[in-house]
């Protein structure tokens, strides 16, 4: 092949010189049209006789047409990469078919025509079927398309039957798949929900091609027309229903024709034609089994799937008035790899610069009758298995397992006959010049053709490789992955579920989390693993209920004083995190802003727990100041400009009356510091997947905020002055502070999604953004009752009725979760575990939590857990179980560990007002069995309160 790839280039760089002549160059337009499923006998041209192909013909007649030109593979997928690269399917790693949802997809570092033309000032357009990977990065707008109309993948990739029924077979794989949809740009636009609406495919696509060439008329443009038709389902407008008599298939033909005719007139009408190459091609053979709505292929063996020539050879046509002499028929040998070095010639662009296995066919369409550009031969794959050879007119086909025709009667009317996907084909040598319908096996006769066909074989598998050989390729590139996504967890401290706009808040201002949300998910029905800090932090980290966990409570070591900081219970070495879990699986992680789980000379360290980095609040009891005098960053001290607080001091007595308030603010407030790590830690890995876990402390106690965050609510409405009677530091104005500081958090978010915008990650990043537990209760100056910080729900935190757990979600990925979305699932945090397993492709076996990723997604089956436990030995002592809609409560365990349970229905009394235990005592024994089961011995013996 090096020789035959210097040829190639020889040859191209002849002929651009001798394009080269004229002094002014004037770009061509090009279009190419490529037809799904068309049959070498589907046009007129080729022999179609039940009904006409005018239009089609005329390009032909006027133009060339070639009977012996091969698609790159004979199925979808494998086909397009061909076409749009220049090269062996495989050799960019696409093989067979792409299914919607698929985590990969022709990979951006390939260079397409479109690419190519773009790079030389082309205006690109798509209007079609893609089918290189229906997720964001593989979609033809991030491939060198400026505009993209079109389905993503095959027509038939969808979730109904023809009249929109959804398909509920057991173990359809197609009941899971998304509803199929027309494309504008990267998002869907039109729905497709039955067969009737498919009618609409081709008149859209052709419409949308005509108003791209009227909009570029005065500029070079490249238009890729891949029409949908005539794969299966088949559908005609109604204006083509009746018109021909092949029935559908026949009416869909025509208006396929008709689409050409459109394209063909607008050139004449803009007097395009004499600078417009235009090309018609087909992607693959016809699906044969399907009967009446499948094509022809004119005699040629077998169809689509299958490496005989009629699931390869197909129509080739090209026209460019004055330039390709007209009424040419070419028996001369070409591929589908070879439109992209022949566009590259005729436009004066450049070869992608790595290898192609194409050849420029342009001398041929020129006329030029010694021209044989493609000296060289074929492979002929089916996905990665090596299934033929061809070298001129010899063609050996080798043994292998595939799909067959024969023998089976095809279906009709829409539905598929039978065909052997696995048949044994036996290894045949056929002189195609002679016997184009591979029926005479000629090996025997010519043993040296066999041999010199093998040792071709031999070099396709040391370059492209060969799974029935088992050969791994040398010269295989890989196909595209779905870059994996960068994950950010946003942890407020002490958010109320109805502190937010987004969950029915009217005084305090989120801008910035009403839009997440709106572009998001709001699920309603989310809790906390506990109703405090410490352990709600470790359950979420650990993915283990209150039953299971090594913290159920704040046990808090040390004091309040720089000197006595020693922080809480840790984290005990070997813990398992999901810093650990993200990890492992190649993410850079972070962990900025309170951690509340052990100091850095301890087990409770966050670097020894999967975190790469950590800057913050080590000991929670710090976090009650917002202007402290040192944070932590990986192990060290990081002294602030900030004077030393004593925060509680005038707690049970109050301060005077003439109090200096500015005395518990600082000059570096500490949310500042942790958001200047979190957009330093963004912009440094903006290149490779990372775990941002960034448990912010606000709006925890004390009321602190900058000026700026307090003054929009300063007079908003009546506020005095809180004197630190009930702990934590005073203030001038409670109420406006406390609105500002969730103001300030909801500014921190907007910092970081703008970050992301800018760095052009905001697609590749799923954002959740949730808090440890519910609204503070009556200290340090809070007015909860104010603000409705619970949306009315019961208690708040240190309780576990569900103004103490519950708590907002959102969650937004752009692109990838449709935006406006609630959500009712009942899930908890110590699901993340699961959850981002499933993200990032691991099993985590150690875990209470069960993935909500299909909720999130709308992909795969969402698992119904059958209790969401809760369990808080301090307080009073307290336990929860949620069982589908019914929660029971036990309350006071520290004095009586036989507390009666009292039981909540949750869908008709969220507030839970009303305990219907007496009513439900089938309940009873179900909540018992399953706290008796759950609960393990707590590691404190304070915690200790089940019996």
């Amino acid at each position: 092949m090096k020789k035959i790839t210097l040829f190639t280039v020889i040859a191209l760089f002849s002929t651009f010189s001798s394009f080269s002549q004229a002094t002014k160059f004037k770009r061509p337009n090009v279009i190419l049209v490529l037809m799904d499923d068309l049959g070498y006998g589907d046009l007129s041209c080729y022999g179609a006789l039940q009904y006409e192909t005018p239009n089609i013909d005329k390009l032909a007649n006027q133009g060339i047409r070639f009977t012996n030109y091969l698609s790159a593979q004979a199925v979808c997928s494998a086909s397009r990469a061909g076409i749009l690269t220049g090269c062996y399917p495989n050799r960019v790693g696409i093989s067979g078919a792409l299914f919607p949802n698929s985590p990969v997809g022709l990979n951006p570092d390939e260079e397409t025509i479109a690419e190519i033309l773009k790079d030389q000032g082309y205006a690109t357009g798509m209007f079609g079927k893609w089918h290189l990977g229906d997720k964001k990065e593989f979609l033809p707008k991030q491939q060198g398309f400026d505009e993209y109309v079109g389905i993503p993948y095959s027509n038939d990739m969808w979730p109904v039957d023809l009249e929109g029924n959804p398909i509920t077979k057991p173990g359809a794989y197609k009941q899971d798949l998304p509803i199929l949809s027309i494309y504008d740009g990267n998002e869907p636009s039109i729905y497709l929900r039955n067969l009737k609406d498919q009618e609409q495919i081709t008149r859209v696509l052709t419409q949308r091609s005509v108003q791209f060439i009227e909009k570029n008329k005065n500029k070079p443009f490249f238009v890729y027309l891949p029409h949908s038709m005539p794969h299966v389902p088949i559908a005609a407008s109604p204006a083509f229903q009746g018109k021909s008599k092949q029935g559908l298939y026949g009416d869909m033909m025509m208006e396929v024709d008709w689409s050409i005719g459109e394209i063909i007139n607008t050139l004449k009408k803009n007097h395009l034609e004499e600078n417009t190459l235009v090309i018609f091609t087909s992607d693959n053979g016809p699906w044969i089994n399907y009967g009446n709505h499948a094509g022809s292929t004119n005699g040629l063996r077998e169809g689509k799937g299958t490496s005989f020539e009629g699931g390869q050879r197909v129509p080739f046509i090209a026209y460019w008035k004055g330039k390709i002499q007209a009424g040419q028929i070419s028996n001369k040998l070409a591929a589908a790899i070879d439109v992209l070095p022949t566009i590259v010639q005729v436009t004066h662009a450049k070869l992608p610069k790595k290898k192609i296995d194409g050849v420029s066919i342009w001398p041929i369409l020129q006329g030029d009758k010694q021209a044989e550009p493609r000296k060289d031969f074929l492979y002929y794959y089916r996905k990665n298995n090596l299934e033929a050879v061809r070298k001129g007119d010899w063609k050996l086909v080798l043994p292998h397992p595939g799909r067959t025709y024969e023998g089976f009667l095809p279906a009709n009317d829409g539905l598929a006959g039978q065909v052997n996907e696995n048949a044994s084909i036996l290894q045949g040598l056929y002189d195609l010049r002679r016997d184009p319908g591979e029926r005479y096996d000629v090996q025997a006769k010519y043993p040296e053709k066999v041999k010199e066909l093998l040792e071709l074989a031999d070099q396709a598998r040391e370059e492209l490789g060969d799974d029935l050989t088992q050969k791994k390729g040398k010269e295989n590139r890989e196909i595209g992955h779905i870059k994996k996504p960068n994950v950010v967890y946003i942890y407020a401290d002490d958010l109320g579920y109805g502190e937010l706009g987004a969950y029915g808040q009217k005084i305090i201002k989120t801008p910035y989390l009403d839009a997440l949300a709106k572009q998001g998910i709001k699920f309603t029905q989310h809790y906390t693993s506990a109703p405090v800090c410490a352990p709600a932090r470790c359950m979420l980290l650990t993915g283990k209920h209150a039953g299971h966990s090594q913290i159920r409570g704040n046990h808090e070591l040390g004091g309040f004083t720089d000197e006595t900081e020693r922080g809480q219970m840790p984290l005990e070495a070997n813990t398992f995190t999901i810093g650990t879990l993200m990890k492992n699986a190649g993410y850079q992680t972070a962990a900025i802003g309170k951690w509340g789980l052990g100091m850095a000379n301890g087990t409770g360290n966050p670097n020894a727990h999967g975190f790469d980095y950590f800057y913050g609040l080590l000991d929670q009891k710090q976090a009650h100041n917002y202007y402290t005098t040192h944070l932590w960053e990986n192990g060290k001290w990081d002294t602030l400009n900030n004077k030393f607080i004593q925060v509680h001091q005038f707690q049970g007595k109050g301060a005077p009356a003439d109090v200096d308030f500015k005395q518990f603010q600082g000059k570096e407030y500490v949310v500042d510091k942790m958001m200047d790590k979190a957009l330093n830690f963004v912009e440094k890995n903006k290149h490779q997947p990372f775990f941002l876990y960034l448990p912010l402390p606000l709006p925890h106690l004390s009321l602190q905020a900058p000026d700026e965050a307090v003054k929009p609510y300063l007079g908003a409405f009546p506020d005095s002055a809180y004197l630190g009677k009930k702990g934590y530091t005073p203030t001038a104005h409670p109420r406006a502070t406390y609105a500002g500081m969730i103001s300030y958090l909801d500014t921190q978010v907007g910092r970081l999604i703008e970050a992301l915008k800018k760095h052009k990650i905001d697609s590749q990043t799923i954002v959740f953004f949730s808090s440890d537990n519910g609204a503070t209760f009556d200290v340090g100056g809070v007015d909860t009752e104010f603000f409705q910080s619970t949306a009315g729900l019961r208690g708040r935190k240190q309780d576990v009725y569900e103004g103490g757990i519950r708590e907002p979600l959102i969650v937004s990925w752009p692109g990838v979760i449709p935006g406006g979305q609630i959500n009712a699932l009942p899930s908890v945090q110590y699901d993340m575990m699961a959850t981002l397993a499933e993200l990032t492709g691991q099993q985590v076996a150690d875990t209470d939590g069960f993935s909500f990723l299909p909720s999130i997604l709308k992909k795969g089956e969402q698992k119904q857990r059958p209790f969401i436990y809760f369990e808080f030995p301090e307080k009073t002592g307290q336990v929860a179980i949620r069982i589908q809609q019914w929660k029971g409560v036990k309350s006071n365990l520290k004095k009586n560990k036989q507390a009666p349970w009292e039981i909540y229905d949750l869908e008709k009394d969220p507030f839970e007002k009303n305990n219907v235990a007496d009513q439900h005592p089938e309940l009873i024994p179900q909540l018992d069995t399953i706290l008796q089961r759950e609960h393990r011995s707590a590691k404190i013996p304070d915690w200790e309160i089940i019996n």
